[in-house]
């Protein structure tokens, strides 16, 4: 269940602080704080290469202290649908997080037949195609539901932090000495 430190059903918290991108060996991480004092919120999205999908965490007394697996339903933007995704609980540090997957155009990956991808199913293959730069941009909130409550956080525009997302995981792949362009995943195909 959501933790008991929130009491009102929604919590709206503003961006605190400006996008850190950490260039590490291994990875590609992009971090934003948000709120203040007993709210104070960390949201970390990470890669660990060319993928569209990407590691959240979010970490602050919001997201609550008991540990082990909780739903949660999760959407970027104000349009379009939650997805339903298993969140781990725990702690990072001395804080309360909430460790889950996602991507900014809401594709529910419980719906994807990663079994039908080694039989080369092509409409499958299609939906693990890259997120456009134009979704990106239209995102500029996260909505991350669970029983009656409800935490928002305003990213703002997500354009500029994905493009830097982007160039970070680029140089992580040539660092390891492969072509990014490449590895890349495939580019969204174009729409009727």
């Amino acid at each position: 269940m959501w933790p008991s430190i929130v009491r009102a059903k929604e919590l709206r918290l503003p961006s605190s602080s400006n996008w850190q991108m950490d260039y590490a060996a291994e990875s590609c991480q992009l971090a934003r704080q948000f709120g203040q004092g007993e709210n104070q919120t960390v949201v970390q999205f990470t890669r660990y290469g060319p993928s569209p999908d990407f590691d959240l965490n979010v970490i602050g007394n919001p997201v609550g202290s008991h540990v082990g697996r909780t739903e949660v339903r999760l959407r970027f933007g104000t349009s379009g649908e939650f997805v339903r995704s298993q969140a781990m609980v725990g702690l990072v540090g001395k804080q309360p997080a909430l460790l889950l997957n996602g991507r900014l155009d809401n594709l529910d990956q419980h719906d994807v037949d990663f079994g039908g991808l080694r039989k080369k199913n092509a409409a499958e293959l299609d939906r693990l195609e890259t997120v456009a730069p134009e979704t990106e941009m239209a995102v500029s909130s996260m909505t991350l539901m669970a029983g009656s409550r409800t935490l928002v956080l305003e990213l703002g525009p997500m354009g500029a932090p994905m493009a830097g997302m982007r160039k970070c995981v680029s140089e992580l792949v040539a660092a390891w000495g492969f072509d990014p362009d490449q590895q890349a995943p495939p580019a969204p195909p174009p729409q009727p």
